[in-house]
């Protein structure tokens, strides 16, 4: 009988030593597969975000001056090439060749008074300044008086004060009597020359004695 109590509580005890090592063995390998879970799970948001970061930092890298690739760099010059082409093509030159010699002053005071008004073409000061001023060289006195008028308010051209009396003294010289008005005016308040009351009463009176109103009230109005 002592025997088998004896064989008995030592069975129990080897029952009892096993559980005890495989409660204690077992939370051991949970927080094995736990950690690794984790460092896992670590690696991979690590992995996103470094994917994330270096797309970002490659579209930044892109959208900085001269980051492009060669491809993207060539369509956008092939590009403006084009649109530049297109624009040049649609562009009208500011100036037409014509040769002296074919064209008449006459001929080249009415394109240029055609560009100035706008008769029949687009107005465009530039064009009138220009065959105004292969009139003018010509001699033309109206095309004179229109150059210095432009010069004197830079239609077309810079203003110029002293072009644009240089150009009325020669229409005013060939007894335009509009020119011999706008003289008065420029020597009355010294625009391109020296303030004259004396040159613009001249001029203001020349242009009177042709029938020029505006130079009559300016004289009766100033009582010169």
């Amino acid at each position: 009988m002592k025997h088998f109590l004896t064989i008995l509580l030592a069975s129990l005890l080897a029952f009892a030593v096993a559980d005890a090592q495989v409660v204690n063995t077992a939370p051991k390998k949970t927080q094995k597969t736990t950690k690794t879970t984790k460092t896992a799970k670590t690696n991979k948001t690590t992995k996103k975000s470094n994917t994330k970061s270096n797309t970002k930092t490659e579209k930044k890298n892109s959208d900085l001056p001269g980051q492009r690739p060669p491809q993207s760099i060539n369509k956008i010059q092939e590009k403006k090439s084009i649109n530049n082409s297109k624009t040049n093509a649609t562009k009208k030159p500011l100036t037409k060749a014509i040769p002296v010699s074919a064209s008449t002053p006459e001929e080249n005071y009415n394109l240029g008074e055609k560009y100035y008004y706008g008769t029949g073409v687009n107005k465009d000061y530039t064009q009138a300044a220009y065959y105004f001023r292969y009139a003018a060289e010509q001699g033309h006195a109206e095309a004179q008086n229109y150059l210095g008028h432009m010069y004197q308010f830079g239609c077309g051209v810079t203003q110029d004060y002293t072009e644009a009396v240089k150009w009325y003294r020669k229409a005013a010289d060939q007894g335009n009597a509009a020119a011999q008005y706008a003289l008065g005016i420029m020597y009355q308040y010294g625009y391109g020359v020296e303030q004259s009351k004396w040159q613009a009463r001249y001029w203001y009176q020349q242009a009177a004695n042709q029938g020029n109103e505006d130079a009559r009230l300016v004289l009766k109005r100033l009582n010169y």
